[in-house]
């Protein structure tokens, strides 16, 4: 992280990439869960995670791209900025990133995707 609030993560999909986002005002167009740290990202009791990334998605491109390949246990890499809701608590996660960027690891039999 920097001085801009921007932040890298790595990390696998908690589950399927979906719509859901009702708690913030604006709903984002895409929202997925990422853990980070050595996580299969599919049997993970959530009581014992640390390192749980929240992702918000705005933009309509990057939404679309994201729906499509955002799969459970699927690799990826964020470039965004850490958001701050004051406080309120977040579904499944202790921080929130705004994407401005989003690559999944390729899939079995596909060659490397940068959405």
């Amino acid at each position: 992280m920097n001085d801009l609030n921007s932040i890298l993560v790595e990390g696998r999909l908690l589950h399927d990439a979906g719509t859901d986002g009702e708690h913030v005002q604006v709903p984002p167009k895409a929202r997925f869960v990422l853990v980070s740290g050595r996580h299969d990202g599919k049997d993970v009791c959530l009581k014992h995670i640390d390192n749980l990334f929240t992702v918000f998605v705005r933009d309509d491109d990057l939404a679309k791209r994201v729906l499509a390949a955002g799969r459970q246990g699927r690799g990826c890499r964020v470039v965004g900025r850490l958001a701050n809701y004051h406080g309120r608590p977040t579904p499944h996660g202790w921080y929130v990133i705004e994407a401005e960027h989003v690559e999944f690891r390729p899939a079995s039999g596909e060659g490397g995707e940068n959405v």
